[in-house]
């Protein structure tokens, strides 16, 4: 039989055969990404979760009646609202090509 081995995100199947031809018993590895997004995939979810924390986060700071009058502070929260609903956007984006591609 073979054994497997993970590596920098690839997992690697090592096995025993016979090389066609030879007569020679062999071994060779054989690297390849098993069900490719697959950990990615695992861990989507979570990532989703915690953006969509930070996301409510950003909009309270927003909301705080301390910044209301200090347009550079309110400018920022702003600024980082929108760059986290962006990121939120896209992880909702990848999950769903991620979903398409187990089907």
């Amino acid at each position: 039989m073979g054994k497997l081995a993970t590596r920098a995100g690839k997992i690697k199947w090592t096995t025993n055969a016979t090389v066609i031809g030879s007569g020679k018993a062999g071994s060779f590895d054989q690297e390849k990404t098993v069900l490719p997004g697959r950990a990615e995939y695992e861990g989507i979810e979570q990532r989703i979760a915690e953006a969509d924390q930070a996301l409510l986060a950003k909009q309270a700071q927003l909301e705080d009646p301390a910044i209301a009058t200090d347009a550079a502070r309110l400018l920022a929260a702003q600024a980082e609202l929108e760059e986290v609903e962006k990121n939120l956007d896209a992880l909702y984006t990848r999950w769903a090509e991620l979903e398409e591609k187990r089907r």
